[in-house]
């Protein structure tokens, strides 16, 4: 459970509904993605961050759904187009992104991670 008291009114969701929420909106996001990218070298790091942040989370709250790091691999490396962008802001990070999403796929049984294609 996540407990957010920014507000007056406290509110409780679950876990996984917010990291659902949050990498959708900014990881798996193509406007997100777009304004990373104008940043020179830094913008594919940041990308390749937020892809292991997932790992983190689900090693720390199992509250990461199997869909997320299949997506990420769909919309970050087998798109050519924005695998291409990610290359040309910073190979490094790239390879980290396909790093971590073969990580991933090994160490949590993610049915429709498709290894071969990484």
């Amino acid at each position: 459970w996540v407990v957010d008291t920014t507000e007056e009114n406290l509110e409780i969701e679950d876990v996984e509904k917010v990291i659902d929420r949050a990498t959708r909106t900014r990881t798996l996001n193509p406007r997100w993605i777009a304004g990373m990218l104008e940043h020179d070298f830094h913008g594919a790091q940041k990308v390749a961050q937020r892809v292991e942040y997932l790992i983190g989370l689900q090693a720390t709250t199992g509250g990461v759904s199997e869909w997320l790091f299949d997506q990420a691999a769909k919309t970050l490396l087998f798109d050519e187009e924005m695998r291409r962008r990610l290359a040309q802001n910073n190979r490094c990070a790239t390879l980290d992104v396909a790093e971590s999403v073969l990580y991933a796929c090994e160490e949590w049984p993610v049915p429709r991670c498709r290894l071969g294609a990484v």
